[in-house]
């Protein structure tokens, strides 16, 4: 009797060990230290809110996670530890949680919000969000105390798969507002483990129209280990070991007419028979705009009933032998579009094969831009973000805006023609961030830039703008902005007129592009913008 009691004793000990309920934050490594960034998006403001708070994968290795867990619950806090919080209260507020189909990196999340999640999104809690009084925390805390969602649902995510993981916060209706900010996490460029993309009127937003570049609000997840993970069948196939395919390094380039664009092709597969299909003059498509999911959970981005489809090799004809460095494809003249997915003979799948990406490739005629009709976190055709010599690896992307940026007092509140602008956002990057964007290269003669310029705030910091010739940076700025233009204002003049002329152009210059270079100056209120970009 006394060995039956033992053993049901530890049955009851090891089930107990095996449901014992963990926690960890994303980004990872902040359950006892703050972030150290804040904003009042969502719970400190009175409009309606949709966001996707996107975790990069690497937060679970870098937490010890590594095998399947099952998402119990799901907490945020203030950014300040001594905050007393007289309560809030927001009639619905919905959170969902699902694995990511797209990477947490602006140049890869997609502004429609349906494109980051599939199958597995669920829905953790719904309903009114209230609270009496909060804070502050115990002396001598580092963090304010974590503010629970009340979770009733649950999830479970495997981090071994690869996938990213998002938050979807839903908030209709206002209150009372926490009166504080949320507490964050920022980073350089690639380094946060997180950003987040929304929609700052509307809670029922199918895009989003604001992203912050490497800052993510930091939430704590509790979990037990275990379960087993939902089918996700993405809107958009990612690449996998087995098959991948990208465009000068990403699944998408628009390039001017004239530059050469690199397709890079890998398969851990070694030697197995492999494809491209191709559609020329046609872009990629989602699931939901006609592309096939196929049994084994991967997803067709291509029309294949379009006539123009073909294969790059012949039918899976051969396999193995991918060129070393990529296929260069310098298409220089006309402008051309084409979309591609790549296929490689696989028994990992009862497809038979495993898919990559899908990847869209463009060239156009280069030409200034007023931004409008542009997404978020969009650039007109052909301007990249780049890394010149001079300017840190880890600049920061501008960013669309339409309508005033987020922070207070800086920043103009419209364009300066059409609907769009493009601005820095320097709320959560520490003020200081170097933000980075370089036009496509025109042809000559191109030889004055002119553009329309809003410097409003109190630390606006410096914008330098440099040129290149047939490619080449001069380290030089042809010309430099600093601080607040004081005969602008919100509300009144917001916009100057601006006009350079480049003097010193090379002998042979082919073409000449233009990067602009900005600064903050140590704050949040460093938001500086351009509209109407055009160079003769």
């Amino acid at each position: 009797m006394k060995s039956l009691s033992l053993m049901l004793c530890l049955i009851a000990i090891c089930a107990g060990i095996a449901t014992a309920q963990s926690s960890m934050t994303l980004p990872a490594g902040l359950l006892t230290t703050g972030g150290g960034a804040g904003s009042g998006f969502p719970f400190n403001a009175t409009t309606d809110h949709r966001w996707q708070w996107h975790y990069a994968n690497s937060n679970f290795a870098a937490a010890g996670v590594t095998g399947p867990i099952t998402i119990t619950d799901i907490s945020v806090r203030f950014l300040s530890p001594t905050f007393a919080g007289a309560g809030f209260d927001f009639p619905s507020v919905d959170v969902y949680i699902g694995s990511a189909t797209t990477a947490y990196g602006v140049a890869t999340h997609s502004s429609v919000f349906a494109e980051n999640t599939c199958g597995d999104l669920t829905l953790m809690r719904s309903g009114p969000w209230v609270s009496g009084a909060v804070g502050p925390a115990p002396v001598g805390n580092a963090t304010a105390d974590w503010m629970s969602f009340g979770s009733t649902g649950s999830f479970t995510y495997d981090p071994g798969l690869g996938r990213d993981i998002i938050v979807e916060i839903a908030k209709c209706g206002t209150n009372i507002t926490w009166g504080t900010s949320i507490d964050g996490s920022s980073a350089a460029a690639g380094l946060n483990g997180g950003n987040r993309y929304g929609n700052t009127v509307d809670c029922s937003a199918a895009t989003s129209t604001f992203a912050n570049n490497e800052f993510v609000p930091v939430v704590k997840i509790d979990y037990i280990a275990g379960g087993t993970p939902g089918l996700c069948i993405s809107n958009t196939q990612s690449n996998q070991t087995e098959s991948s395919l990208t465009v000068n390094g990403g699944a998408s380039a628009a390039l001017s007419n004239g530059v050469a664009a690199t397709v890079d092709m890998n398969s851990s597969n070694a030697g197995a028979p492999w494809d491209v299909g191709l559609v020329p003059g046609a872009s990629s498509i989602g699931l939901s705009a006609g592309g096939i999911a196929t049994p084994a959970g991967q997803t067709v981005n291509l029309d294949l009933t379009n006539p123009s489809f073909l294969w790059l090799n012949n039918n899976f004809s051969a396999g193995g032998g991918f060129p070393a460095g990529g296929i260069s494809l310098p298409y220089a003249s006309a402008n051309y579009s084409v979309s591609g997915q790549m296929a490689v003979i696989s028994a990992t799948y009862s497809d038979g094969v495993a898919l990559s990406q899908a990847c869209d490739l463009s060239w156009v005629g280069c030409s200034g831009s007023n931004f409008d009709n542009l997404p978020a976190g969009g650039s007109p055709p052909g301007w990249t973000n780049p890394s010149t010599p001079w300017v840190a690896l880890a600049s920061v992307a501008w960013s669309v805006d339409s309508s005033g940026t987020p922070s207070g007092g800086t920043g103009p509140t419209s364009a300066a023609s059409g609907a769009n602008y493009m601005y820095c956002e320097t709320s959560g990057t520490g003020g200081t961030a170097e933000f980075n964007m370089a036009t496509c290269p025109f042809s000559t003669p191109a030889n004055t830039l002119s553009f329309s310029l809003s410097r409003i705030g109190a630390t606006i910091g410096t914008l330098n703008i440099y040129v290149a010739f047939n490619g080449n940076w001069n380290a030089t700025p042809i010309a430099t902005y600093t601080g607040a233009d004081p005969g602008q204002l919100q509300g009144g003049t917001e916009w100057s007129s601006e006009s350079i002329t480049v003097s010193a152009m090379p002998l042979g210059t082919a073409d000449i592009a233009f990067s602009f270079s900005y600064t903050g100056g140590g704050g949040f209120t460093g938001d500086i913008a351009i509209d109407d970009v055009a160079v003769n």
